[in-house]
């Protein structure tokens, strides 16, 4: 069984096990990136969930989508008509995958990765008011 982790919305902190989800997110960048079609798309879901599962999980059960489920968190992943990562068989998705490479330190030193920001609103409503 694959344990999914759940890292719904909450801030990460720096911490060895955010690193590691981080690098292996670069990982699945690095690799999604010269990839095309539903792959490509695996990978992106895959990306996602590394940080919010239960919202990967969700999005692709009311999309209706068995391939994409099973590819990001394991076979069988897909049950009873929704995607369920707990569900997954050890090993066989790309989560699974991801997270069992062994990184070395500045392996993605040349990836840079953008995080959106909470928009303040006073700052929201002083660039629209000087329109």
């Amino acid at each position: 069984m694959c344990v999914a982790r759940d890292r719904d919305p909450e801030p990460l902190g720096a911490t060895n096990a955010t690193l590691q989800l981080y690098e292996e997110a670069a990982w699945l960048t690095l690799l999604m990136l010269p990839l095309t079609g539903l792959t490509q798309a695996e990978y992106s879901y895959a990306i996602w969930a590394i940080f919010q599962p239960s919202q990967v999980a969700a999005w692709l059960t009311n999309a209706n989508d068995v391939t994409v489920c099973n590819a990001v968190f394991g076979n069988n992943a897909w049950v009873a008509g929704s995607c369920t990562p707990s569900n997954g068989s050890a090993g066989t998705g790309l989560l699974a995958t991801a997270a069992s490479q062994s990184f070395y330190a500045g392996e993605f030193s040349s990836v840079l990765i953008l995080t959106p920001q909470t928009a303040v609103p006073s700052l929201v409503r002083s660039k629209n008011s000087s329109k």
